[in-house]
């Protein structure tokens, strides 16, 4: 019970990691095993000590450095195609023709918004959307005529609550 014990020591972070504390007790525990065992016949033969592992903090002090670089280079990179692609207009609801601007205009737009509506690779380039954060935005929009059409939508965002199931194709 006093081994298992050992081998749930917890780190600073939190992490419970017998991977770097078992290798160490095994390595005290087969010395007293084989001290016990020697029948006289000279001094118990030292069994090498294994490799230590890396210290946890550095790991996680490494990790948090290239998460940093990782979110630097994201953010540049979204930043710049921000800069470039301008807001799309409000739409109005007047005629079919601007909502097929607004909806280019929108997608355009919204790709460049890095991980606020899309889900990104390690290079911060969007690799999918998040269907309800585009829904969301996309509502916020609408004026006017389109603003009555949204009003239903809107409400069941305010009860929290997802419209056209969360599926940015059926906006």
């Amino acid at each position: 019970m006093q081994l298992f014990s050992l081998f749930q020591l917890p780190c600073q972070i939190g992490v419970i990691l017998p991977s770097l504390v078992l290798p160490h007790i095994l390595h005290h525990l087969l010395l007293v095993i084989d001290q016990g065992n020697n029948s006289g016949e000279g001094p118990a033969q030292a069994i090498p000590p294994q490799p230590q592992a890396a210290n946890p903090t550095v790991m996680l002090a490494e990790a948090i450095a290239n998460l940093a670089n990782i979110s630097a280079m994201g953010l540049a990179n979204n930043l710049s195609k921000a800069k470039v692609i301008q807001k799309p207009l409000p739409f109005k609801g007047e005629q079919y023709t601007d909502a097929r601007w607004f909806l280019a205009a929108y997608t355009m737009w919204a790709m460049t918004q890095g991980t606020a509506l899309n889900v990104a690779d390690k290079q911060g380039n969007p690799v999918d959307r998040k269907e309800t954060e585009w829904i969301h935005a996309a509502l916020s929009y609408l004026q006017d005529d389109a603003s009555i059409w949204a009003a239903p939508s809107m409400e069941e965002f305010a009860d929290r609550e997802v419209p056209f199931g969360g599926q940015w194709d059926m906006f």
